[in-house]
């Protein structure tokens, strides 16, 4: 019959079970009295007429392409290509590109905390800006940036972490994560005025 070892912290020498305990209570500590601090300084949601009113282009569109670069300071960027792109506010094209901080380019990677993450043929819709190299790049990192999802009955509903979010009930949200759905939100964005 093969052997079977079960760990008893009991069984361990009286120096490493110490050891292992005031290590687990003191990351507990940290974490706990750190958790307000970090809540703290995260910015209050914006809400979607804000968003709206400070972006420069709020586009609808599918992502067509995402191309990893490398600018002349040596900085790893990922070009967004979106197609189909109905423009709900700002110039009107046939598609429509913006730039990310983040990106992967041979064995470089480069993430910018609170950034948006988009896949290739996610639907989406971004609120923009320009950077002062003229790039359209999300509004308020990833509160810019809204994917689509097709609920059961057909509707397309939209999240990003803030707004929007899963028809259950189960489970903590805030209370801007209630079902959002694409043409309430088009509206709405449609309804600022400039």
């Amino acid at each position: 019959m093969p052997a079977t070892a079960t760990l008893n912290p009991s069984a361990l020498p009286r120096s490493e079970y110490g050891m292992s305990r005031r290590l687990g209570l003191l990351l507990g500590a940290l974490v706990y009295f750190h958790l307000p601090l970090m809540q703290a300084d995260a910015p209050a949601p914006a809400p979607v007429e804000d968003l709206a009113r400070r972006a420069d282009a709020v586009v609808h569109g599918r992502v067509a392409s995402l191309e990893a670069s490398q600018d002349a300071e040596g900085r790893v960027f990922t070009r967004v290509e979106l197609e189909s792109a109905e423009f709900w506010k700002g110039p009107s094209t046939n598609h429509f590109s913006l730039v990310m901080g983040s990106g992967v380019l041979g064995r470089r990677w480069t993430k910018v905390v609170g950034e948006p993450e988009f896949r290739l043929g996610e639907e989406v819709v971004v609120f923009t800006v320009q950077n002062p190299h003229g790039d359209a790049v999300t509004l308020d990192l990833a509160q810019g940036k809204f994917a689509v999802h097709e609920a059961a009955d057909g509707r397309k509903l939209l999240s990003n972490g803030v707004f929007g979010g899963p028809m259950e009930t189960t489970g903590y949200r805030l209370p801007t994560q209630v079902p959002l759905a694409l043409e309430e939100l088009k509206r709405r964005v449609e309804g600022v005025k400039p």
